[in-house]
């Protein structure tokens, strides 16, 4: 009888190294079933592979096996693009949880190990879902707040941009230009105090139902730094959410600087339209 030694491994190590790798099992086994046979019978491993094909597909059981195996791998394809595997994680969780947990937790290996499989599966599904939740939140408030910037002429005449924007809190900037300069190249204190006022109405606007705007009652800035660098930026952030008047902190800096160039309070009202 002839022996392989450490050369019989080979298709076995193949195998499970093609499906790391490739994350395809059946084309994984198959591989390692080929190798196997060039190993066994040489360069008749053909002609032996294809008598072993035929000698099953021959066999009235082997045939039912196939056609099992083939039907059991369709269903479970089915079942994992129609999202039921989604649903039968979520129904044996629930069923790990409850009082019967006991057998299926503390006893043997193979349940404990399914049971913490199901919750890292469940949890990592979560956690995607919020993020891409939020995402899309925050996606839609800063299409929301760019709507508010582009229905004012002004707002657009100074070049003002989102930067960022959630609910109750958004980031909008100014950028550097020769037109919006004072006599000694600083930015204007005007400018500095439109990017404030319109960042408070920006953030206000973003705690209110859609259709409203937002319109200006009170403000008061105090101009603290210069603003030199190529962009200014303000951060407004809503402190007092009330049926008829939202106050909002706002503070300008130097883009790349976290020293308050200029902070404001402003106060708006909610109308329609």
């Amino acid at each position: 009888m002839q022996t392989y030694g450490l050369l019989s491994l080979l298709p076995m190590a193949l195998a499970i190294a093609l499906v790391l790798l490739t994350k395809r099992t059946a084309l994984s086994l198959l591989a390692g079933t080929l190798v196997g046979a060039v190993i066994l019978y040489g360069a008749d491993a053909p002609g032996h592979y294809m008598s072993l094909v035929y000698g099953t597909l021959g066999s009235e059981l082997w045939i039912w096996v196939l056609l099992l195996v083939g039907l059991f791998g369709s269903l479970v394809a089915l079942f994992d693009a129609s999202g039921g595997i989604q649903g039968f994680t979520n129904i044996a969780v629930r069923f790990c949880n409850s009082q019967r947990r006991s057998l299926m937790r503390q006893k043997g290996w193979l349940f404990p190990a399914v049971y913490g499989k199901l919750q890292t599966d469940r949890s990592a599904l979560s956690g995607a879902n919020q993020k891409d939740g939020r995402r899309t939140e925050m996606n839609d408030m800063i299409r929301r707040v760019q709507d508010g910037i582009n229905s004012q002429s002004f707002a657009k005449l100074l070049g003002l941009t989102v930067e960022d924007a959630e609910e109750g809190r958004v980031v909008i900037s100014c950028q550097r230009r020769p037109d919006l300069l004072q006599q000694t190249g600083l930015l204007h204190g005007g400018v500095i105090s439109a990017l404030c006022e319109a960042s408070g109405a920006l953030a206000a606007l973003t705690v209110i139902p859609a259709g409203q705007s937002i319109i200006g009652v009170e403000c008061k800035v105090n101009l603290l730094r210069p603003v030199t660098a190529d962009k200014a930026v303000a951060v407004a952030k809503v402190l007092k959410r009330g049926r008829q008047l939202i106050v909002v902190d706002v503070e300008a800096f130097n883009e790349g600087s976290d020293k308050i160039a200029a902070k404001m309070v402003f106060t708006g009202t909610p109308v329609e339209g």
